[in-house]
C-alpha cells in the first residue's frame, strides 16, 4: 500500500497545478529519445545565445521554439502545429517501418526493442495522442520480426544456462535470442500522463535516456526498448535564484529474456531512479547532475507493478544493485562548442578512506565533445568525439571490483528482455568514437568510425589464466566499424539508410577475425489535427 499512497499523492498534487499553456502542449514531439531530431537539436542548440537553454540531459524532451530557425524549421513547424486539438481526435498520429540486417552476427546499437540479430529484423510502430485538458495519453505499440539465423556460439558453462546465453558472467545479455525466427509485441512509447505547467506524472514504457552521453549513457541509456513504470518529472525546466533545475524520477519493472534460465520462472526485478540537472544562472551554457539507480529482486507481490515500498525505498545491502554518476555538460554558445563528461561508480564507498584512497574503484567514465559550425544557407555541420571506458582499474588486484551491469546476487543484471539498460558497450567494454553530421533543409548526411573492446574484464581474466600457446597480450576482443547514413525529410515522411562495415578481432577472445556488414532502413509519418498559425488566424 505503501508504493500506491505515494504515487496517488504525487498524482494530486500534480493536478493543484496550472494547467498546460496551449503552446506547450502543442510542441510535445511524437519520438522517442533516438529521434533524430533529438541530435539535432542538441546540436542547433549550440549556435543559439540564450541564457534559457534546456540542457538535454534529461531526455525525452519537447520540441522548443528556438529549433525553428535550423535548416529543420519547416519540418519542425510542421509537427508543433500538431497536438492542438482537444477530446477524442487525435492530435497527432504516426507510422513508422524499419528494416535492419546484420551478416554475421546481432549488433548492439541505439535500437530501443528491435532485436537486431544475424539476418534480417523489420519492426513496425503505431503511434496516436490524445489531449485531455492536463491528461496526454499516448498509444505507440510496436511489433517486430526477427529471422534470428544461427551462428557459432561460444562455448556456456554457467549452470542451468542455455546455449544462446552470454559465456563470460551470469548477465541476460544473450549471445542469440533463443529459438529461431520470432515476433515480439511491445507497447513501445505509450504514456498515460499529467501534464502541468511545472510538474508531470503518469505511467510510461518510453524510452528515457539520463545524462551527457550520445552514444553511451552509463547510468541510463536508450539501448533497450522501454519498460513499465511510474514516473514524476519536470514539465519544463523550473526557475529559481541559483538558476534551473531538471529532473525525473521513476520506479519500474524489468523483464527477463528467455535465453536466461529459461528453466526457472522469472521472479521479477524492480528499478527505481532518480536524476536532476541544475543549469546555474550565474555561467551561461553549463549543466551539472547526477544520476542514481537501484535495482533487485522483487519482495513483496501484489503491491503497484509488483513492487513493494522497501523496493523504492529500501536500502537493500548487497541483496540488491546500485549504480551512479556524477556529469556536466558546458555548452559555449553560440561558439557553437560543448564538452562533457560523466563520472560513474558500480559501487558504494564503504567509508571515507575508501573514497580518498581509492575513488577510482568500480568506476567507469565518459567523455566527450561536439562542434556546430553555421555554414550559412541554413547549413550546419556537426563534429563529435566520445569516449566510453567501462574497464576495472587496477584496485581488482586486491580487492573484488564488481563489473559494471553484473551482480552476484541479481544474476540477470542491468538489463531488460535481454538488452542492457545501460552504456551498449556493454560491462567492461571501451568505445571511441567519431562523428560528422552534415544537416540542411532537404534531410542529413552522417559518416562515424568506432573502436570497440569488448568485456575487457572477462578477457583479463581469462589471460591470467588460459593455458593456450596464443599470443595472449593480441587476444581482445575489438571490432572496427565505419558507417554512414542518408536522411531525407519529404513533408510529413522521412526515410533513412544507413550501412556499416565492421571488423571484428578475436571475436569471444579466442575466435576467429569476422567481417560484418549492416544496413538500415527506416521510413516514417507524421500527421495529425493542423491548425493555422497565430499570424495566419489574424490575417483570417
Amino acid at each position: 500500500m505503501g508504493s500506491r499512497r505515494v504515487l496517488l499523492r504525487l498524482l494530486l498534487g500534480v493536478l493543484c497545478l496550472a494547467p498546460t499553456t496551449e503552446s506547450a502542449a502543442a510542441r510535445q514531439f511524437p519520438g522517442d529519445v533516438n529521434d533524430p531530431f533529438t541530435a539535432y537539436s542538441r546540436a542547433l542548440l549550440l549556435l543559439v545565445d540564450s541564457a534559457e537553454q534546456v540542457s538535454s540531459l534529461v531526455l525525452p524532451m519537447d520540441v522548443h521554439d528556438f529549433e525553428e530557425r535550423g535548416p529543420w524549421r519547416e519540418r519542425l513547424r510542421l509537427v508543433g502545429r500538431f497536438g492542438r486539438s482537444q477530446g477524442l481526435r487525435p492530435s497527432w498520429w504516426g507510422v513508422q517501418a524499419r528494416g535492419l540486417f546484420s551478416s554475421a552476427y546481432p549488433v548492439d546499437q541505439l535500437d530501443g526493442a528491435i532485436w537486431r540479430g544475424k539476418g534480417i529484423s523489420a519492426g513496425v510502430e503505431l503511434g496516436a495522442g490524445w489531449r485531455f485538458g492536463l491528461l496526454h495519453v499516448t498509444l505507440a505499440p510496436s511489433m517486430f520480426w526477427a529471422q534470428n539465423r544461427s551462428l557459432e556460439l561460444w562455448p556456456v558453462t554457467l549452470p542451468g544456462q542455455p546455449a544462446e546465453a552470454y559465456p563470460w558472467r551470469w548477465i541476460d545479455w544473450p549471445q542469440r535470442q533463443s529459438g529461431t525466427a520470432f515476433v515480439a509485441l511491445d507497447l513501445g512509447q505509450s504514456e498515460l500522463a499529467i501534464r502541468g505547467d511545472r510538474l508531470t506524472a503518469g505511467v510510461s514504457t518510453r524510452n528515457r535516456r539520463w545524462g551527457p552521453g550520445v552514444q553511451n549513457s552509463i547510468v541510463l541509456g536508450s539501448g533497450s526498448g522501454g519498460f513499465p513504470h511510474g514516473f514524476l518529472a519536470t514539465s519544463r525546466p523550473l526557475e529559481s535564484r541559483l538558476g534551473r533545475f531538471e529532473g525525473q524520477l521513476l520506479h519500474g519493472r524489468l523483464a527477463r529474456s528467455g535465453s536466461f534460465l529459461p528453466d526457472q520462472p522469472d521472479p521479477g526485478r524492480f528499478i527505481t531512479g532518480v536524476t536532476a540537472v541544475w543549469s546555474p544562472r550565474w555561467v551561461t551554457g553549463l549543466h551539472v547532475g547526477a544520476n542514481l539507480v537501484r535495482y533487485g529482486y522483487v519482495t513483496q507481490e501484489g503491491s503497484l507493478l509488483g513492487l513493494s515500498a522497501n523496493d523504492l525505498f529500501g536500502v537493500g545491502g548487497d541483496e540488491s544493485d546500485h549504480l551512479g554518476s556524477i556529469f556536466f555538460k558546458w555548452a559555449l554558445t553560440p561558439s557553437g562548442f560543448e564538452v562533457y563528461a560523466e563520472w560513474a561508480r558500480n559501487d558504494r564507498w564503504s567509508g571515507i578512506n575508501d573514497l580518498l584512497l581509492q575513488p577510482e574503484h568500480s568506476q567507469g567514465y565518459t567523455l566527450g565533445l561536439q562542434k556546430a559550425f553555421d555554414r550559412g544557407q541554413e547549413r550546419l555541420l556537426s563534429f563529435s568525439a566520445e569516449l566510453t571506458h567501462l574497464e576495472s582499474e587496477a584496485t581488482s588486484r586486491l580487492r573484488d571490483n564488481p563489473t559494471f551491469y553484473a551482480h552476484s546476487v541479481v544474476l540477470e543484471g542491468y538489463t531488460h528482455k535481454g538488452q542492457l539498460l545501460g552504456a551498449v558497450v556493454g560491462p567492461g567494454g571501451i568505445q571511441q568514437h567519431l562523428g560528422l553530421t552534415w544537416y540542411h533543409p532537404a534531410g542529413s548526411e552522417a559518416i562515424w568510425l568506432r573502436r570497440r573492446v569488448r568485456d575487457n574484464d572477462a578477457y583479463y581474466y581469462w589471460a591470467e589464466r588460459t593455458t593456450s600457446d596464443r599470443c595472449v597480450y593480441c587476444s581482445h576482443d575489438v571490432t572496427f566499424e565505419l558507417g554512414g547514413e542518408v536522411l531525407r525529410l519529404l513533408g510529413e515522411r522521412e526515410i533513412s539508410v544507413g550501412i556499416d562495415v565492421a571488423r571484428q578481432r578475436n571475436r569471444w577472445i579466442e575466435g576467429p577475425d569476422v567481417w560484418n556488414v549492416g544496413a538500415a532502413l527506416r521510413i516514417r509519418r507524421l500527421g495529425g489535427a493542423l491548425v493555422p498559425e497565430p499570424s495566419e488566424r489574424s490575417s483570417g
